[in-house]
């Protein structure tokens, strides 16, 4: 099992709601005290990245059988998500986006590259 369904099954057994889920989210991510605004920035982009795809497998566990969902199915729910936070960043804040499929495009394979990053680590242990 990745580390994406086990994590989003971990989070629907105790219950994780959405405002309760972020701290989890953080500390599993290696949310911490940035030496300086820019690596903070980054961190954070990044973090909120990775809680956004994690957030997306716990809710279609929820919903559903986690394995009746395909994987495009949760990246497009996970890069809606993602979009927002790319869009609100300090390199992307007040700039106008001339092509739109580009920029989805770039916007999948940012959401893509996460969720391949966090199926490459180990699976949290299972808790109570």
């Amino acid at each position: 099992m990745n580390w994406l369904k086990k994590f989003g099954q971990i989070a629907l057994k105790v219950g994780a709601a959405y405002l309760g889920f972020e701290p989890l989210a953080a500390s599993l991510l290696g949310a911490s005290a940035p030496q300086n605004k820019t690596v903070g920035t980054v961190v954070n982009d990044l973090t909120k990245i990775g809680q956004a795809v994690t957030t997306v497998e716990t809710v279609f566990a929820a919903i559903s059988d986690p394995t009746a969902k395909t994987g495009s199915q949760k990246l497009t729910a996970a890069s809606a998500l993602v979009s927002q936070i790319v869009q609100s960043s300090e390199m992307i804040s007040g700039k106008k986006i001339k092509d739109e499929a580009a920029f989805t495009a770039a916007v999948q394979k940012i959401t893509g590259g996460v969720a391949d990053l966090l199926n490459s680590l180990e699976a949290p242990a299972a808790t109570a």
